[in-house]
């Protein structure tokens, strides 16, 4: 299955997983994305997600003086 080679080309230490808001509603990615940070010692975030969210977390861990990643909006 194609998830599978997703995520076994990954480091072993990422976190990727699934959210079901439709259970929990939408969680505080800002907040989970920083504990995870802080629990992994991560020098870094990438973040791949739509634009309003992308955004939020970038400035979310930037200001928090983390370097944050994340695709560009620009044209």
């Amino acid at each position: 299955m194609v998830s599978d080679l997703f995520h076994s080309a990954l480091h072993p230490r990422r976190s990727s997983f699934p959210i079901d808001t439709r259970k929990r509603g939408k969680p505080d990615m800002v907040k989970l994305i920083f504990r995870l940070v802080k629990e992994f010692d991560a020098e870094a975030v990438i973040i791949i997600s739509n634009q309003p969210l992308t955004e939020k977390v970038v400035y979310g861990m930037v200001s928090r003086g983390i370097p944050a990643f994340g695709a560009i909006w620009d044209s």
